[in-house]
């Protein structure tokens, strides 16, 4: 089952001015890092609550944010966090997992992969874990990973922050092919993951985290044994 959330930043963007790449005339709070890693809302706008309790009520395999201000993709954590059996600061025990599904979508975009100069930064393979790049706290995706047991990432898909509108067939040609693949990479073995169990396979205890060798076969990657 796919679910699609469209628009999900209220960065004021009726205020805002197509064009703007800056992103200067936004205003207002973003949906990210409103969410602890435990749950908390630090906002009490009702679109944060609203979206906590969407991203609550079902289990989600892989989450994908579609998101502006570079040509990269960012896979967790975003924020470093004391060791708890699941991180050493900011690199998960499924480090290989999210960078393997970053790098599968960067390399399936026609440019994303070729070191692309956005506002200063570039990244060679197209690739960054968020705290390398800009460490923030209380991220949408440390949230999934930590408290959900979901794997996301977040691919920026232009430096632009408010493209023109005659960007946005190149923006769905260049992203079409990624975007497919990553739906595949969530119905690859018919998955049906959460943080309590994989239905079918092998989960650890007591976080429940699958089984490293089950899920990494399924993505054809070598697991350490």
């Amino acid at each position: 089952m796919l679910f699609f959330l469209p628009s999900l930043d209220p960065e004021g963007f009726n205020k805002a001015v197509e064009g703007d790449c800056s992103g200067e005339k936004f205003s207002g709070e973003s949906f990210d890092h409103q969410i602890s890693p435990e749950g908390s809302l630090l906002s009490t706008r009702p679109e944060l609550a609203a979206l906590k309790s969407f991203l609550t009520a079902s289990k989600y395999t892989l989450v994908l944010s579609i998101e502006a201000r570079g040509m990269w993709v960012r896979y967790p954590l975003d924020n470093p966090v004391e060791n708890n059996g699941l991180v050493q600061g900011a690199v998960t025990d499924d480090e290989d997992l999210l960078s393997y599904l970053a790098s599968s979508y960067s390399l399936d975009h026609p440019t994303m992969h070729t070191e692309v100069n956005c506002n200063g930064h570039r990244f060679p393979t197209g690739v960054i874990r968020g705290a390398e790049w800009s460490p923030a706290p209380n991220s949408l995706q440390d949230f999934m990973y930590l408290n959900r047991g979901s794997y996301m990432i977040s691919s920026h898909v232009t430096c632009c922050k408010y493209p023109d509108h005659s960007e946005l067939k190149r923006l769905w040609r260049d992203n079409l092919e990624p975007l497919m693949g990553f739906i595949a990479q969530a119905q690859q073995c018919k998955l049906s993951y959460n943080r309590l169990g994989l239905v079918g396979l092998v989960v650890s205890v007591p976080v429940g985290h699958l089984c490293r060798t089950q899920f990494e076969s399924c993505f054809g990657l070598d697991p350490e044994l």
